[in-house]
Order: C-alpha cells, then structure tokens, then sequence
C-alpha cells in the first residue's frame, strides 16, 4: 500500500487549485492520503469533494472547526477511525454536511 502525506499549511489558501493538481497525480499511486493543516473552511471543503472525484471516497477528518488545523484523511478502502468527523459517504459523493 502506498501512501502519501502533504503539509498543504493553513490549509492551501490561494494555492488551493494547485493543491488540486498536484492529487491528481495522485490517483493511481495511492490508496491512502494524508493531509495535515486542513481546516474545515471553504478551501478545505474543496479538498474532500476533489479528492472524491478521484476514488478516495472514504475520508475522515480530526476537527470541525474551521479557524484550527487537523489532519484529513483520505482512502479508496474503508478504515475505522472513530475518532474522527466523516466527510465521505463511500458512494463517490462527498455530502452536504459531515456526517457522524
């Protein structure tokens, strides 16, 4: 299993549509990720539902809170993590709203 782990720091800011680019490459590499400095803003709600786009449909995240940083982790296999706020349904759909 190869997995892959991104300070993306402060959660991107401006770099956000890069930080998009740079997960694409990571589609067929990986079978887990590992984002730290995510944030739950509007930045970071991008990342989930782009990295859904890419198969890594089971994602969790370590805080909800959009001003503190956490850790996002996402996989195209189910893991439990129940410690964690769910973002991805395992359906290829990030919902609306974290689901617990």
């Amino acid at each position: 299993m190869k997995i892959s782990t991104w300070n993306i720091r402060h959660c991107g800011g401006s770099r956000i549509d890069a930080i998009k680019a740079e997960l694409d490459n990571l589609r067929s590499e990986n079978l887990l990720v590992i984002i730290t400095e995510f944030r739950s803003n509007k930045n970071g709600r991008a990342i989930p539902n782009h990295l859904n786009s890419l198969e890594f449909n089971h994602q969790f995240v370590t805080v909800e809170d959009e001003r503190m940083n956490g850790v996002l982790i996402a996989s195209k296999e189910p893991f439990l993590a129940p410690w964690t706020t769910h973002w991805g349904n395992g359906q290829g759909q990030a919902p609306t709203s974290p689901c617990f």
